[in-house]
């Protein structure tokens, strides 16, 4: 579950799913390459918008460098949008926004985690496939 099409697909979901959705992006937390981006204004930088939750995600994960703590999501919110950052795995996050005037921060929140939820199990299901692939190929 790692390439562009399947990200891409779950971002147009979420589009659907979401009243108004503005721009959504996964990105990876650690060199904050943007692996796909989904917005439905032209001028809109989604990618621009993760690199600054990247930075504040970075910036609380070395705050609370504790193994008993891990930031899951940030959210910042202007007098127009809501900005939501939230780890999908370890080295990726999804970053949504939203008008704050067409929807509330429980939809966003909630249907973010579907769609985290979701990645998480199928990389989760391919880790394992790989895994069993591997143990065969070496038992032959």
């Amino acid at each position: 579950m790692n390439n562009e099409r399947e990200f891409q697909a779950l971002l147009a979901h979420l589009e659907q799913d979401l009243d108004g959705f503005l721009g959504a992006a996964f990105t990876e937390l650690a060199t904050g390459r943007t692996l796909a981006a989904h917005c439905v204004l032209p001028a809109f930088d989604q990618s621009a918008i993760s690199e600054a939750g990247r930075v504040a995600l970075l910036a609380q994960t070395t705050v609370l460098a504790s193994p008993v703590q891990s930031v899951e999501e940030i959210l910042i919110t202007t007098s127009e949008y809501y900005h939501l950052y939230q780890m999908v795995s370890s080295t990726v996050f999804i970053s949504v926004t939203a008008s704050r005037d067409k929807t509330n921060l429980a939809s966003i929140r909630a249907l973010t985690r579907l769609r985290a939820e979701r990645i998480a199990v199928e990389r989760a299901a391919t880790a394992s496939a790989k895994k069993q692939a591997a143990l065969g190929a070496e038992a032959n």
